[in-house]
């Protein structure tokens, strides 16, 4: 058994570690309820945590949209791809015809999407999509 200072420690130090602990079990999607908007899911996407990403699918002929979020992550990269999941997933329950791309990664445009923004690859829907919702960074 544990006496003097060291006693008194333990207690803080687990109470340090808890945190930690719920930050992993915590991180999975953000649902949005059933019948949500698009404008609902990135109202919930911006009060979410930080490590956060946002993607979307958008077939223009239909114009449908799906997306998938995923936030409170541990990392970025592992919100990106867990975003990127949730919205291949619903691509293919849904059966639209459309490729996913991330939206938004914290609170920033990924640099891939204005990539390919800037060069074609991307539909022009989702770049103006991107340019409405996701401000773009600050100047040096």
């Amino acid at each position: 058994m544990l006496a003097g200072p060291r006693a008194r420690l333990l207690p803080v130090a687990l109470a340090a570690l808890v945190p930690m602990a719920c930050a992993s079990w915590f991180s999975a999607q953000l649902e949005a309820p059933p019948g949500a908007t698009l404008e609902d899911a990135w109202r919930l996407y911006q009060i979410s945590d930080d490590a956060k990403a946002m993607a979307i699918a958008i077939d223009e002929q239909a114009g449908r949209k799906v997306w998938g979020i995923r936030y409170g992550y541990l990392s970025q990269e592992s919100a990106g791809r867990g975003a990127m999941d949730e919205c291949r997933s619903s691509v293919n329950r849904t059966g639209i015809k459309a490729d996913c791309h991330l939206l938004a990664v914290g609170n920033r445009r990924p640099p891939g999407a204005v990539a390919a923004c800037a060069d074609g690859r991307a539909t022009p829907s989702f770049c103006e999509l991107m340019n409405a919702l996701v401000p773009p960074d600050p100047l040096p």
